[in-house]
């Protein structure tokens, strides 16, 4: 498991040059009973270690003379406590897992930490996290100002690891890309039930049922974020979560959800029709999203960028509301006021990885835009969106709404849509519905 991420833990000192990093993996979250829930490591934590045991503290340093050091700490082996809460892996084994220099008890950060930090005039923390570690190490920093020799430097410089790190992770390296990949194996089976199983007179509940028992049944480690199945106008709803609504018969149903494995997610909306076959309009209106996906698809290629493929995405769009009677005027123009931003409000892109949205710097350090390159995995999702009570609308879109999402990889010469799998041509859709 370990040479990817030591990989990275390199790289990592490669970019920041001397100074010490902290990085912490977080803590499990209780239940107002107080009982144990999931758990999902820090982000940056597994990134860097591949290591999922909570309260972790992982400690990078690299010297002046370029000498570096890796250090992680544990929860001690506990048997009482692995009784309740599960095995712990303990430092010694924790060292050959992960592949550090040094691993401790975490009952020795306290002594262990500061001689760490001694000699290092930069830290490297994610700033804007507020715990408990956190406020440790600025405090005893604060009260180290008084050095006599640079062995005894502690840091007085702060820089936010969020930004370094966000860098790093918008490319993806293969064992990322694999994880992906078995979170897509997850959800596309899963989609293939939720189709065939449709039908009038069940619930929103009983599909996102369908789904999340299929993500963990089918190997995954269940929803990667909120499941949305969001039927007739409630698909006008961006982030609908109720779930709760009877299906009937001539609606169409907005499914945005998707599966996590090895700690990854992807990322997948699909709008299909409940009785099994899309009415005229229906079908009209997902033509035009379906093509503006390929019209950012187009752009998806090393060298391009997500603010590209938006643009692209958008201008199918306003051409499709033309034609839909939702707009009407100069195209020139109103691509120009972006006047298609009210029926699709968001962007069409976003990284995806060890978080659903994954973090999307614009700019490297230099302040030069970061293109796209081989390893970088987002999503393309347009949809439009035709709310019932708006009445300045043409009465047949009224309450109609829309969305197709699906996630590329880009390759050396192009991309690879990871979710092609699952069915978003029309005529395919109605064969997954049973229509």
């Amino acid at each position: 498991m370990s040479s990817a991420y030591a990989q990275r833990r390199a790289r990592l000192l490669d970019r920041i040059g001397a100074g010490v990093v902290v990085v912490e993996c977080g803590r499990e979250p209780r239940n107002p009973s107080g009982h144990d829930t999931a758990y999902h490591p820090r982000p940056s934590f597994h990134y860097l270690t591949g290591f999922s045991e909570r309260d972790g503290v992982l400690v990078l340093s690299r010297s002046s003379e370029g000498e570096t050091k890796s250090t992680l700490f544990v929860l001690p082996r506990d048997a009482k406590a692995e009784m309740w809460t599960g095995r712990r892996v303990g430092a010694e084994a924790a060292r050959e897992l992960v592949g550090v220099d040094e691993a401790h008890d975490l009952t020795e950060l306290d002594e262990k930490l500061p001689g760490l930090l001694r000699g290092h005039a930069d830290l490297y923390l994610e700033v804007f996290e507020e715990t408990a570690l956190r406020a440790k190490l600025l405090g005893w920093c604060n009260r180290r100002v008084g050095a006599k020799t640079p062995a005894d430097i502690v840091p007085q410089t702060l820089h936010n690891l969020t930004w370094t790190l966000a860098q790093m992770r918008l490319y993806k390296d293969d064992t990322e890309i694999e994880a992906i990949r078995a979170a897509v194996a997850v959800t596309e089976p899963a989609y293939r039930r939720v189709m065939a199983e449709c039908r009038p007179g069940l619930t929103e509940g009983d599909l996102q049922a369908v789904l999340d028992g299929g993500f963990l049944r089918d190997g995954g480690q269940g929803p990667a974020y909120g499941t949305i199945v969001a039927s007739g106008d409630n698909a006008n709803v961006l982030h609908y979560v109720n779930n709760d609504q009877p299906l009937r018969d001539g609606d169409l149903v907005l499914i945005d959800a998707a599966a996590q494995a090895r700690h990854y997610a992807c990322d997948v909306t699909r709008t299909f029709p409940i009785g099994g076959r899309f009415t005229p309009i229906q079908r009209d209106v997902y033509q035009i999203v379906l093509e503006s996906m390929h019209a950012g698809f187009a752009l998806a290629r090393p060298g391009g960028s997500m603010d590209a493929i938006h643009e692209a995405t958008m201008a199918r769009l306003t051409d499709g509301l033309l034609a839909l009677g939702a707009l009407s005027g100069s195209r020139d123009e109103l691509l120009e006021k972006k006047a298609a931003g009210p029926f699709c409000p968001y962007s069409i892109c976003h990284p995806i990885g060890l978080n659903v949205h994954d973090p999307s710097p614009r700019l490297d350090d230099a302040g030069h835009e970061l293109l796209l390159q081989p390893g970088a995995v987002f999503t393309v999702e347009p949809g439009l969106y035709f709310p019932a009570d708006n009445a300045e609308l043409p009465a047949h879109l009224r309450g109609l709404g829309l969305r197709i999402e699906d996630d590329l990889l880009i390759t050396a010469d192009g991309y690879e849509n990871l979710t092609a799998g699952i069915a978003k041509q029309p005529d395919e859709v109605e064969a997954w519905c049973g229509g």
